[in-house]
Order: C-alpha cells, then structure tokens, then sequence
C-alpha cells in the first residue's frame, strides 16, 4: 500500500502464490514469467521491483550467482 504501484503489487501476488505453491521454501525466481508483466520487460527493471519489495521486508533474495536467485516469503509461513 505505502508503495503504491500496480507493478510491484502483482510482482508480490505471484511472488506469494509461488511461495505457497512451495511450501514457504525458498524458491528460484521465476523470470520467463515474471517478464510477462506489464512493466517488468526486462531484467533491469524486474531487479528494481525485487530490491523494492525487499527493502520493504516483504520478500528475502539471496543472490546465488551464476544461478538464479531465491525467493523467500516470509508472508507465506
């Protein structure tokens, strides 16, 4: 709410069905899909949304390079 922007809110919906399609274990972030959302064209963009949400503490990211990174959502336990 404090965010305000359409984007970021269906970023953290899929982000948070993913989570409990996973049981609340971290899971690999899902880009193909993702990048389908108006307004997250392109990885740059996608990585900004994801650092919003984090700093807000509504998703954790542990970079795992070259691999993708986890997602955990501490919403969904």
């Amino acid at each position: 709410k404090e965010m305000n922007n359409p984007v970021a809110f269906m970023l953290f919906g899929l982000l948070l069905e993913e989570s409990f399609a996973n049981h609340g274990k971290p899971f690999e972030l899902p880009t193909r899909d993702l990048m389908q959302i108006p307004g997250l064209t392109n990885a740059t963009r996608l990585r900004a949304q994801l650092r919003k949400l984090a700093q807000c503490g509504l998703i954790s990211i542990t970079a795992r390079s070259p691999r993708p990174m986890l997602i955990r959502v501490p919403l969904a336990l």
